[in-house]
């Protein structure tokens, strides 16, 4: 599938997820806009009557905009603070145009995965920091060498964890030589969903790194199947691989690791700065995933036969109480350790 199938195959997938995101940007968007409205000093008319009041008194001597915020039940912005605003405004509007709902973004020459990512989410996060300048503003707590630098940029690890559950998904297009996925688990929190569109040669299963109890990790071929992505509560990575890639799926929910390919001949080829052994390593991790998983699968299988067919306190007929020693011993038995009793 051409890489740009893809990528639009991922903006579909991930697309309500990252309508919470514009929605959200937009509300905040909108309650800017509205408090210049009703607060800047441009549209004001008590300011205007103030002065009238003042006369040639005022002249010079007095701000009337916040004179008149003194005298009355209104706050009305000085001309800095509305630039500020404005500004909170214009920002929250440039990520909008730039993001949508989903980010795509391409790791370019000179540059390698993480920081693509890291700017990539730290741009994101502009929108976050306008949300909190505003604040600042209207609570007159806004200090400029504290705030300003956040508008400029608002990195991932300053992001508080209801940013992070309102993170829109990203999409990276890059060569199979540049994935490094180990650069992406910092970014892996609150609904943080990443999906890697790989072009060229790639190392076979490089996300089995990735793999964690509770992280959603998935190597597959085609665009459709990022709806299991999409269906995840909690941060999820996938990666559209070449076809002689492996194909896995890592689910939480399920807490299984189906694995529909892997290959059967070691790596031999370096692939970027990756040696065919560490290829290799990936593709063992990734078997020895699911040897442990099915094995947990046989034990618990055989703990509820027991108690079915036993007097429903763990016993058999046969083989009499289920024990701790007696399952260990069974595990490493099928792992092939030749201490353990089959």
């Amino acid at each position: 599938m051409p890489s740009d199938d893809r990528i639009q195959g991922a903006r579909d997938a991930l697309q309500a997820q990252g309508a919470g995101f514009r929605a959200a940007v937009e509300t905040g968007y909108a309650q800017v806009r509205a408090y210049l409205a009703a607060h800047g000093t441009g549209s004001d008319e008590r300011a205007r009557e103030t002065a009238l009041e003042l006369g040639a008194f005022a002249g010079g001597r007095i701000d009337v905009g916040r004179f008149a915020a003194v005298l009355g039940t209104s706050r009305v912005l000085d001309q800095h603070e509305e630039t500020v605003v404005r500004r909170c405004a214009d920002v929250m509007d440039e990520v909008l145009t730039r993001v949508g709902g989903v980010l795509v973004c391409q790791v370019g020459e000179g540059k390698d995965l993480r920081s693509t990512v890291e700017d990539a989410l730290a741009m994101v996060g502009r929108a976050f920091s306008a949300a909190l300048v505003f604040q600042a503003v209207k609570a007159g707590t806004y200090r400029p060498d504290q705030h300003e630098p956040a508008l400029r940029t608002y990195p991932f690890r300053r992001w508080s964890r209801h940013e992070r559950l309102l993170a829109p998904p990203l999409v990276v297009s890059l060569e199979g030589a540049e994935l490094n996925p180990a650069s992406l688990a910092e970014y892996l929190d609150g609904r943080q969903k990443i999906v890697l569109i790989v072009e060229g040669a790639s190392a076979s299963a490089p996300l089995a790194r990735l793999i964690t109890p509770h992280l959603f990790v998935m190597q597959a071929e085609n665009a459709a199947e990022l709806a299991r992505l999409a269906a995840v509560e909690g941060p999820g990575v996938a990666a559209l691989m070449p076809s002689t890639a492996a194909r896995f799926v890592h689910d939480p929910a399920t807490a299984r690791l189906d694995i529909s390919f892997v290959g059967a001949d070691p790596p031999r080829t370096r692939v970027g700065g990756w040696s065919g052994w560490q290829q290799g390593e990936e593709l063992a991790l990734l078997r020895q995933f699911a040897a442990a998983g099915a094995m947990a699968a046989q034990v618990e299988a055989r703990i509820r036969e027991r108690e079915r067919d036993g007097d429903g306190d763990g016993t058999h007929a046969d083989f009499g109480p289920v024990g701790v020693d007696e399952l260990s011993s069974w595990m490493l038995a099928q792992a092939g350790f030749t201490g353990g009793a089959a």
